[in-house]
């Protein structure tokens, strides 16, 4: 129910902000950012087989593509992202597995699931293009995501222009890392059955002491 209501909520957002440029046929091209990553590494020298979770990117990315927005995907090596199979789980649907089963069927079905596009190129060829961005949950971006600083150029364009961005995975939030921004004081985040909501005024502490806006959530 938590990640219908982001869905949504995005989709929602999304409406606010777009442009009247906007072709007829579709509202806007949303920015997907998923990991290429599907391994944890553990404090106990243990591996965690991990991945992006089956709801928490099924759901909002079916919401915007109902809502007339074209998600579009992208990962750090142009990859297919891998699922993790902990999340092909009734729980995670309120105990629906019909819900489940569709939604490993949509995800199955999604072609250019299969063939992101690299975020190096997202940057080379900018971002104007897209009205808002949503990283979908998991274990995986604290592997890539979180110190990719393609994504945190990404980030940076984004906030900047005030466009939304939507992040929900597994107990963090992080902010642009292309070198230069940094998180200030304690972050808040989406746990993967949306627990704790995320804080939508956190600023991010340049090294020299000055602002970034809030992060949109």
């Amino acid at each position: 129910m938590f990640f219908r209501k982001l869905g949504g909520a995005l989709a929602l957002a999304l409406t606010m902000v777009t442009p009247m440029t906007a072709s007829a046929q579709t509202k806007g091209k949303v920015l997907v950012v998923m990991s290429s990553a599907n391994a944890l590494d553990l404090n106990d020298g243990k591996t965690y087989k991990t991945g992006y979770y089956l709801n928490e990117f099924v759901v909002p990315y079916r919401k915007l593509v109902e809502a007339g927005y074209e998600p579009v995907i992208a990962n750090p090596k142009g990859d297919l992202p891998v699922m993790d199979v902990n999340s092909n789980n009734a729980m995670f649907f309120g105990g629906d597995d019909d819900a489940r089963a569709a939604a490993l069927k949509y995800a199955e079905g999604l072609e250019q699931l299969k063939h992101p596009k690299t975020l190096a190129s997202v940057v080379s060829e900018g971002t104007n293009g897209y009205v808002g961005l949503f990283i979908p949950g998991g274990h995986a971006p604290m592997v890539d995501l979180l110190k990719d600083k393609n994504l945190g150029k990404i980030l940076t364009r984004f906030h900047e222009s005030g466009r939304p961005s939507v992040r929900a995975f597994e107990r963090l939030l992080f902010a642009p890392t292309a070198g230069a921004w940094q998180r200030s004081g304690q972050v808040e985040a989406l746990d993967k059955r949306g627990h704790t909501a995320a804080s939508s005024s956190r600023r991010l502490q340049h090294r020299d002491g000055r602002q970034q806006p809030p992060q949109s959530v």
